[in-house]
């Protein structure tokens, strides 16, 4: 009987504690989760410094900011373990952005696309228009230097 059983075995049985829910969730896995949100939400967090300055926070407090968002995210991930609710909603918080992020792209993808078309095509009339005059100068050229000259 492999972790997640032995869980569901306990879970059935009532005796399912926050312990068991790690153990089956694994360590390795809860690691990384803990680790990338820990990451991600410090990060994000530096961004706040200019903000929560402008709010009214005292700059040697706001720079400690990202170091509250690292603990906010190791938090988050090791509820997200524990709870199967925190994390659905961090999944869908996390999907419904890189849904936008895909959709956005293949928007900026096809605009791009259609610009370079229109880029081409102004290129292509551009040299047409260039070698109808370039042909109508050879022509006028041509014609000036052919006709006889009236030497007095």
């Amino acid at each position: 009987m492999n972790r997640v059983q032995q869980y569901r075995a306990a879970k059935a049985r009532g005796n399912a504690s926050i312990l068991a829910r790690l153990a089956a969730f694994g360590f390795g896995k809860l690691l990384a989760l803990m680790l990338g949100l820990s990451v991600a939400v410090g990060l994000g967090s530096v961004h706040l410094i200019p903000l929560a300055i402008k709010a009214g926070l005292s700059p040697p407090l706001a720079d400690k900011l990202p170091f509250a968002g690292f603990a906010a995210g190791a938090l988050i991930g090791l509820a997200a373990a524990i709870s199967r609710a925190v994390m659905d909603a961090l999944q869908i918080g996390l999907a419904i952005p890189l849904a936008l992020v895909a959709v956005l792209g293949s928007l900026l993808a096809a605009i791009s696309s259609a610009l370079w078309a229109i880029a081409y095509i102004d290129a292509f009339l551009v040299a047409a228009a260039l070698m109808a005059v370039f042909a109508v100068v050879a022509f006028v050229l041509d014609k000036l230097l052919k006709a006889p000259r009236h030497d007095a």
